[in-house]
């Protein structure tokens, strides 16, 4: 729409992308607030919550035979290494990085750009546009690489817990008399 339409239609876009943006802020502080205030109390709330939920799943995982969970442990300890290597291969240590690249780059794309300038921002040709957006794109990927990598991590966790419980248990029992036939449960 060139002309005085277009620009009204561009106008009310912004406002309601401001509007929408700062009615989603009120919210998140309303909804976060006390996590503000008191963030020591707040963490501390999340890390017990998040430790009872841990111990239910870490006992669902008890439940199965032992032997799977080792299996399972096993591979996916091979999976992590080798999902670390190509990870650092593919992201170059994004994960310490997070937003400061792409920061970087937008720096050195519009260093010389002056407010009102909109035109220069037109030079770019498609290459530079190419590249930009594999740029981004492989930034996209890398986040949901990391994502993984700490989900594979959590999963670790759980069955390297839920295998060292039920070794204990086993140790344990040995030790008393009588007890060997119900050391293992999952194997009768």
């Amino acid at each position: 729409m060139p002309g005085r339409p277009g620009v009204w239609l561009v106008f009310a876009c912004v406002v309601i992308e401001l509007t929408t943006l700062a009615v989603s802020g009120w919210l998140s502080l309303r909804r976060h607030w006390r996590s503000f205030r008191h963030p020591t109390r707040s963490f501390a709330r999340e890390l017990d919550a998040d430790f009872v939920h841990y111990r239910r799943l870490v006992a669902a995982l008890r439940r199965y035979p032992a032997a799977p969970l080792e299996a399972r442990l096993r591979y996916l300890r091979v999976r992590r290494q080798s999902m670390q290597q190509g990870l650092a291969l593919f992201t170059g240590g994004l994960e310490r990085l997070g937003i400061l690249p792409v920061i970087g780059v937008l720096y050195l794309q519009f260093r010389d750009w002056r407010w009102g300038d909109w035109g220069r921002l037109a030079e770019v040709n498609l290459v530079q546009a190419l590249l930009i957006w594999a740029l981004l794109l492989v930034y996209l990927a890398g986040w949901h690489l990391v994502v993984v990598h700490r989900r594979t991590a959590v999963y670790e966790a759980l069955l390297a817990e839920a295998v060292h419980q039920r070794g204990v248990d086993v140790r344990s029992a040995a030790l008393r008399p009588g007890a060997a036939a119900q050391a293992d449960p999952d194997a009768a």
